[in-house]
């Protein structure tokens, strides 16, 4: 099926479609995606050849350097002002994935190998990520072929896809309703007469050059899957009143950013029916799909794709994709004298205590002052060991009690300090460049160009703070490291494996710092009391926010986005801190269910 010319369409409607934040909306009108939904006559062979596939989306997020300062800090909520911009969001590559396994009900992982665009210190679903440069374009027609093919491949397959075995009299009549109920599905909305004839037309030509029903559908899927209307989540909204600065998104708008918000994939049949109806206008019924959506069908466990969606975003936003590297090469990564008992079955378990805890803030009745200062955590036998907790353990892990001087919530695991350390030592500046980032929201400038930031060689006659302390000592590094070091300095108990440790050569651990918090100076003694202190910290908690609200709009906040954040603080104090209230506040605000017609800041 050779179309040069779709392919040029095609490739000219997605890179219009990919903008970064704050850039002139480009969502093109319901005419021009009913004209050009699909490529007549299936997908084009002509494909560029510089495709370079890469494991996944990455989500090694540790270096600050791409973070930009959060610009709600401060802004003012003023009642009525158009909301915050609604940038066109592309499937990240795990919701192309679970998307494809519930429209078609496919094994294949086709975004695992997906070319990976996601800077370091941004969030998978960050729009800045979300672009479609030629290689990645490739890629995802060869998936849509590669789909597509084995969609049809059986007569039992065809069947499940089509969902008839028409006699040729009324092969007509069964495509149709095909194209009508699989478009709707694949494209998340009821589809229009333009959008149906056009797949139809790439049925009857796919038909027409093989012979069988089967090249016809697999044409349609090959199309459907290829179309902007696939891969990215088009919200042209109702229409608008004269005059307005806003439209209001269609109901199945609306459960399209249900669903990827909890699930990372397209509505369900409950939520699709909502939208039907029309039920999803009012919060009450937003909130009530939202925590419908986070659990399975016993009502009880969470569901598994909320549950993924939950530990990618954990992933990204405590930077824990350096452990990756560190599962597939352990060798080289750690002091082998130092630390012999490194190994890659360490770091997953490493890895398994910070996602495992991360499901219990959001399932299990969690509270933003447990994610600082919880005094539990889920260790395995491994773990337990490194920590020095005593027990029975073995390779599956469980909720145990912390011991309160040394360990409280997030901070003081294993996967965080591993993953801000180096080689031999911990690294108070990736430690407390980290803290400042990911949970008091006070980024860090990028290190200029031209200083030595190589750290200090080891020295048997200095701890690791006298070492750091004298080398970022100078005038020229003190504007930033007055701000950074305080903070990684209270971390000087943990070593490079986030073990905990009395001495450092020889004399006791200094772990104490005067930083600032919430706009004045605090005194810490160490890790734990940092923890106490963010636990109750309004910036803090407003941090926590902001990630959260970044990961639900697809960008950092703005200013015009005050009185949706405003919305969700509030909800989250009165539900005393509690996660799931912060998924469901989230959904719940006015902004959630319009888009601003012009760019806003």
């Amino acid at each position: 099926m050779k179309n040069a010319s779709g392919l040029t369409v095609l490739a000219a409607l997605l890179t219009a479609c990919s903008g970064e934040v704050g850039s002139p909306r480009t969502a093109p009108d319901a005419a021009t995606l009913d004209d050009v939904a699909i490529i007549d006559g299936g997908v084009s062979d002509d494909r560029p050849t510089d495709a370079k596939a890469t494991d996944g989306d990455s989500d090694d997020v540790l270096a600050p350097r791409d973070v930009p300062v959060l610009p709600i800090t401060g802004a003012v909520c003023v009642p009525g002002a158009a909301p915050g911009d609604a940038p066109l969001r592309r499937l990240s590559h795990a919701e192309y994935d679970r998307t494809v396994r519930d429209l078609l009900g496919t094994a294949l992982h086709p975004g695992t190998g997906f070319l990976s665009q996601q800077r370091d210190g941004t969030l998978e679903t960050d729009v800045s990520n979300l672009t479609v440069p030629p290689a990645l374009l490739a890629q995802y027609l060869d998936a849509a072929d590669t789909l597509a093919a084995e969609a049809t491949a059986t007569p039992t397959a065809l069947a499940r896809l089509v969902g008839c075995a028409p006699p040729r009299d009324a092969e007509a009549t069964c495509i149709d309703a095909f194209v009508g109920t699989f478009s709707a599905r694949a494209w998340r909305h009821p589809t229009s007469v333009a959008e149906r004839a056009a797949l139809r037309r790439a049925f009857d030509a796919g038909r027409s050059a093989v012979g069988t029903v089967a090249g016809g559908a697999r044409a349609v899927v090959q199309s459907a899957l290829a179309s902007p209307l696939f891969l990215y989540r088009i919200e042209v909204g109702e229409p608008a009143a004269p005059g307005a600065d806003r439209v209001r998104l269609t109901p199945w708008e609306i459960a399209t950013r249900l669903s990827y918000l909890v699930r990372g994939t397209l509505p369900d049949a409950a939520l699709s029916d909502a939208a039907a109806r029309n039920e999803l206008t009012t919060a009450a019924q937003r909130a009530a799909q939202v925590r419908r959506l986070l659990l399975a069908t016993d009502g009880r466990s969470p569901h598994a794709d909320a549950r993924d969606t939950l530990r990618r975003f954990h992933t990204q936003w405590l930077g824990l994709g350096p452990l990756d590297a560190m599962v597939d090469h352990p060798m080289g990564q750690r002091d082998a004298v130092r630390y012999p008992e490194f190994s890659a079955d360490l770091v997953r378990s490493m890895r398994e205590e910070t996602l495992r805890f991360g499901d219990s803030l959001l399932f299990e009745g969690g509270r933003v002052t447990d994610l600082f200062a919880g005094n539990y955590t889920f260790l395995d036998a491994r773990l337990a060991a490194l920590y020095g907790i005593a027990g029975a353990f073995d390779a599956t892990p469980r909720r145990v009690m912390l011991p309160t001087a040394q360990r409280a919530g997030l901070l003081t695991q294993a996967s965080l300090l591993t993953v801000t350390a180096g080689g031999a030592v911990g690294s108070p500046i990736k430690r407390g460049v980290f803290v400042l980032d990911r949970f008091m929201c006070a980024p860090t400038d990028p290190v200029p160009g031209g200083v030595n930031n190589v750290p200090p060689a080891p020295d048997a006659t200095r701890s690791n703070r006298e070492r750091f302390a004298a080398h970022t000592n100078s005038p020229y590094c003190a504007s930033c490291h007055a701000r950074i070091d305080p903070v990684g300095f209270t971390f000087e108990h943990y070593d490079a494996i986030g073990r905990w440790q009395a001495t450092d050569q020889g004399a006791p651990v200094d772990a104490t710092a005067r930083l600032e918090l919430d706009g004045s100076s605090v005194d810490v003694s160490d890790a734990v009391a940092l923890a106490a202190r963010l636990a109750g910290s309004p910036q803090a908690r407003d941090c926590v926010v902001q990630w959260w609200f970044r990961h639900a709009r697809g960008r950092a906040p703005v200013a015009a986005d005050a009185c949706a954040y405003d919305d969700v603080r509030r909800s989250l104090t009165a539900a005393n801190g509690q996660f799931e209230s912060l998924l469901v506040a989230l959904a719940s605000t006015d902004d959630f269910i319009t888009r601003a017609i012009a760019p806003t800041r």
